[in-house]
């Protein structure tokens, strides 16, 4: 507290410094036309009157603008104040300077430690029972500084006291007639100085600042500010109000979107699983013509089997899927049998053939026969789907036959050709194994 109150006087002094400085510079004529301006409204309480008189800044004070009789005893109550105010009251523009007068003033210069000039007001308080013959709490003071001794290392203060119930049944007085008191000074040839008694009583500052038309300036100031600040929010208010229906009806909407393209999707995938199954799968006859068609005339065939199987494949996620291969598995006796994996190999239908197991020759008591007993394995392939064809296409591809348009009424009707209907085809042939050469079975 004590290093801002030394930051605040410190600037306050450059302040006047330079202010004078500046002030030095102006032409006398227009200086003191501005010293003139520089006025300060005074209600003086003298003896059994009250004066309102203008102060300039050099403490010379006008003739009374008005004057007021008033007649009020030691110990005066804001009613006594009532008539005379009310008629200084039409005159009265702004705040205005209470001037006590010598008679209700205790006045007198102190000499005071140099080290409590940066809070004065505080250290002249904790002496004032000592400084006044009045309790500390019925007291308004104030001290300021008059010159500073750095040698003595003293601070010379001016100090001046007053009682304070008489001056709160005149300020209290004021405010109801419509005059705002904003400083109490011993005299008015103080008016513009630093003194100000009103500083020692906090609910008299708090009342006057609460009266001031500065105050309502700045609450009217901040209210506007807040409206600014607030109508913004209040439109996008409304207009996300005036929204939800809107965006209720589409969330519904995109709802039911979703689920008619579930269900859109469920139904494909059922219409299409067999004849996807039709077009990836080889049938059983299918696999057994490639079979006959692959396998050479040396070669019988004892044990055929399609099998399904689950495999494991990597996926994109890094992991494994069982997938379902279809295996086929032969058992037989060829004399060729190290021709059987390249064979199968070149077929588009197997993939991966191997021996199951070893070959073992062919042994038959009484036959001389060349041959092996072969096991093989191979995985069957399936087709990739053929392309998928939208509807628009197949639409825009076989376009609505057009009516003919009807005959104009008495023109000749040509005979009516019979309609030429095309034989149907004959249904493809399914693939039929050829019958096995001798030898084969």
């Amino acid at each position: 507290f004590a290093q801002s109150a030394s930051a605040s006087e410190t600037l306050g002094s450059f302040w006047s410094w330079w202010t004078t400085r500046l002030a030095e510079c102006v032409p006398g004529p227009l200086r003191a036309w501005f010293a003139g301006r520089e006025q300060t409204m005074v209600l003086e309480w003298e003896v059994g009157a009250l004066a309102l008189k203008r102060v300039a800044a050099s403490g010379v004070s006008a003739p009374p603008l008005a004057r007021a009789t008033l007649d009020v005893g030691l110990q005066p109550k804001a009613d006594d104040f009532a008539a005379a105010l009310k008629t200084l009251s039409g005159r009265v523009r702004g705040p205005v300077t209470l001037a006590l007068g010598a008679d209700r003033v205790l006045r007198k210069p102190l000499k005071l430690p140099l080290a409590v000039r940066e809070n004065l007001r505080a250290a002249v308080g904790y002496d004032i029972d000592r400084l006044t013959p009045f309790p500390s709490g019925s007291v308004l003071f104030d001290a300021a500084e008059r010159s500073v001794d750095h040698a003595a290392r003293v601070v010379h203060v001016d100090f001046a006291a007053s009682p304070k119930a008489p001056v709160e049944a005149l300020i209290a007085a004021a405010g109801r007639a419509g005059i705002e008191i904003a400083r109490v000074v011993p005299s008015a040839q103080d008016a513009p100085g630093s003194l100000n008694l009103l500083k020692s009583n906090t609910a008299a500052v708090a009342r006057s600042f609460w009266q001031s038309p500065h105050f309502w300036l700045a609450l009217f100031t901040a209210s506007l500010l807040a409206a600014v600040l607030a109508f913004p929010l209040w439109q996008k208010r409304e207009q996300i109000i005036s929204a939800q229906p809107v965006m209720s009806q589409a969330e519904k909407e995109a709802v039911e979107t979703d689920r008619v393209l579930r269900e859109l999707q469920q139904r494909v995938s059922q219409y299409n699983y067999l004849p996807a199954k039709r077009h990836t799968t080889a049938f059983t006859v299918q696999v057994l013509d490639e079979v006959t068609k692959l396998l050479p005339d040396d070669t019988w065939v004892q044990n055929f089997d399609i099998k399904t199987l689950r495999t494991a494949v990597p996926n994109a996620s890094g992991g494994n899927s069982q997938v379902a291969v279809r295996e086929l598995q032969l058992q037989g006796e060829s004399e060729t049998s190290s021709k059987l994996i390249p064979t199968f190999e070149n077929s588009a239908l197997f993939g991966t053939p191997q021996f199951k197991s070893p070959l073992t020759k062919l042994n038959y008591p009484g036959l001389s026969v060349n041959g092996d007993r072969f096991h093989v394995a191979m995985e069957v392939k399936t087709a990739p789907l053929p392309a998928v064809v939208p509807i628009t296409a197949q639409v825009s591809a076989n376009p609505a036959p057009t009516a003919a348009a009807p005959a104009p009424v008495g023109a000749p009707v040509a005979p009516a050709k019979a309609a030429s209907v095309p034989s149907a085809q004959p249904a493809a042939a399914m693939p039929v194994a050829p019958a096995p050469a001798e030898g084969k079975k």
